[in-house]
């Protein structure tokens, strides 16, 4: 598996026999489980031309198979995770606005990406 984009425990994409993949390394309580989901190439074009959706998809995904873990609740997580790719990486700036918002935990969010130099004003 060759990495294409991100370095250590971030969000990453990698390329294996031909496929894209986005991973995401989650933490939760003693535990941490490695999450991979199906990439296109003009993902990974998003994801390598503009930080601020690639870490919005890192910290809503995080969160999101955070509190999926913490419930054991693993049912659908492809389309959900797949459904949240689509619309940060492709949607408008109000689609990805919307996301933040409907976060478990919103302000968190926020807080992230501004400790990231990369919030909105």
């Amino acid at each position: 598996m060759e990495r294409l984009l991100g370095t250590g425990w971030e969000l990453s994409v990698f390329r294996e026999n031909g496929r894209l993949l986005i991973g995401i390394p989650v933490d939760c309580g003693h535990w941490s489980k490695g999450f991979d989901f199906e990439a296109s190439e003009s993902d990974y074009e998003v994801l390598r031309q503009d930080i601020y959706r690639w870490k919005t998809l890192e910290f809503i995904l995080h969160e999101r198979l955070q509190q999926r873990m913490g419930n054991n609740d693993y049912e659908n997580i492809e389309d959900e995770a797949h459904a949240v790719i689509r619309r940060i990486l492709h949607g408008s700036g109000d689609d990805v606005e919307h996301e933040i918002s409907v976060s478990p935990n919103a302000t968190f969010i926020r807080i992230q990406l501004q400790k990231a130099g990369l919030g909105k004003e």
